[in-house]
């Protein structure tokens, strides 16, 4: 074990020593004395923080964004979904459209991201301009169907930023009674 550890030793060493200026590791530098402050630039400050607060704006039917920009989507339950679809909030369904036309949420839009017009129907729910910072509710058949999750991707793609996924899906909203609708339309 040492005789590996020292050839390499010997090796790394020797890479250096042959190496060209511009790829050779530099030599560690001490740290600084804590009482020595660097000659670079100086930490950023924040902004003074104005003496009255901000008028408050008036409440919108909606949750807070996430708080993760790297993920602009959330879970939601039956619950929460509910709640969602009372306050207006559009519902778009990831199935096929077969299974759309034998019942969705009512009022939900098909965008099914196994389909080969997934693309044009995005470019139409996006022409009705619903803004990109609020809630939008994304669902497919429940259980271990990912077509939600798939179409929240696309959807956080195109700049969508607080997308709530119902884990649920249309298993769940039917099996509870709520409103369907049948048909190609919404």
């Amino acid at each position: 074990m040492g005789a590996l550890l020292g050839i390499a030793l010997l090796t790394g060493l020797g890479s250096q020593w042959f190496a060209g200026p511009s790829r050779k590791v530099p030599a560690l530098q001490p740290p600084l004395p804590s009482t020595v402050a660097p000659a670079a630039h100086p930490e950023p400050q924040a902004p003074p923080r104005p003496s009255q607060p901000a008028p408050a704006l008036p409440a919108r039917p909606s949750r807070p964004t996430p708080a993760s920009a790297e993920a602009p989507f959330r879970e939601v339950d039956g619950a929460e979904a509910q709640e969602d679809f009372r306050l207006g909030f559009p519902f778009l369904d990831a199935r096929r459209s077969g299974e759309y036309a034998q019942g969705h949420i009512q009022g939900a839009l098909s965008l099914p991201v196994w389909e080969g017009d997934l693309q044009e129907r995005l470019i139409r729910f996006d022409a009705l301009g619903h803004p990109l910072e609020d809630p939008v509710v994304v669902y497919c058949s429940g259980g271990d169907c990912h077509d939600s999750q798939l179409l929240a991707d696309r959807l956080a793609g195109l700049g969508y930023r607080h997308i709530l996924i119902y884990r649920g899906g249309y298993p769940d909203w039917a099996e509870h009674g709520l409103p369907i609708g049948r048909g190609s339309r919404p």
